[in-house]
């Protein structure tokens, strides 16, 4: 072969090693951002678990304290209810005990103005017979002096 055509392989072969150079590197840097982009996706989940777990605590923190605030809530209510339920008791039997009061009273008034008004007619019945008693005396008496008199 050829002196010239030799140095035209070798020049051809030096190209595609340098090639193959190029491609390596070219390889190698990709291999590294590939690398560098999956450790950084992979910090990035991690955040974000981390995150989404200290919300959910968070979130699970602020549940039980609304829970514990509405069952204070309702306990709240419940007895506010029950003291409600023991005032209406107490203020009915109050009302009961006013209402029975107010018709013993009533009874004892009537049974005093019926009291008295037949006090009033036993004195108004003997007063009549009083008044009957002396108008028959006096008319016994005026016709003795009518009697007399003639």
């Amino acid at each position: 072969m050829n002196s010239s055509v030799i140095d035209e392989e070798e020049q051809a072969l030096n190209l595609a090693q340098a090639e193959v150079r190029d491609l390596k590197r070219t390889v190698t840097a990709l291999r590294s951002e590939l690398e560098a982009a999956h450790a950084q996706r992979e910090t990035e989940v991690r955040q974000a678990i981390a995150h989404a777990a200290g919300e959910i605590n968070q979130l699970k923190t602020t549940l039980g304290v609304l829970r514990d605030e509405l069952e204070q809530a309702q306990a709240d209510k419940r007895k506010a209810v029950q003291q409600e339920l023991v005032s209406a008791a107490l203020e009915m039997q109050q009302l009961r005990s006013t209402a029975a009061a107010q018709r013993d009273a009533l009874e004892l008034s009537t049974l005093d103005k019926e009291n008295a008004i037949r006090h009033e007619r036993s004195l108004f019945a003997d007063e009549s017979v009083q008044m009957r008693d002396t108008i028959q005396s006096l008319r016994a008496q005026f016709e003795d002096a009518l009697r007399g008199r003639k």
